[in-house]
C-alpha cells in the first residue's frame, strides 16, 4: 500500500500528504483508509483534529 511504503520512508504522513499522494480517491476516503490501518494496529494515530498525523505502529 501506497501509505505503509511512505511511512517506511517518512516516519510520519497527514491526511493531507497521503490525499496529496494518493489522488484517485477523496480526501475522506484517504482519512478512512488511514482509520482501517489504525484499527488493524500497523499505523498509530498522534495528536487530535488538525494536528493529526500517523506513523507506523511500533512493536
Amino acid at each position: 500500500m501506497i501509505i505503509m511504503q511512505y511511512l517506511e520512508k517518512h516516519n510520519r504522513i497527514t491526511i493531507a500528504e497521503a490525499s496529496n499522494i494518493i489522488t484517485t480517491i477523496s480526501k475522506p476516503s484517504v482519512k478512512n483508509r488511514l482509520s482501517e490501518l489504525v484499527k488493524l494496529g500497523l499505523v498509530a494515530r498522534n495528536g487530535k483534529a488538525r494536528g493529526t498525523w500517523y506513523s507506523k505502529k511500533l512493536n
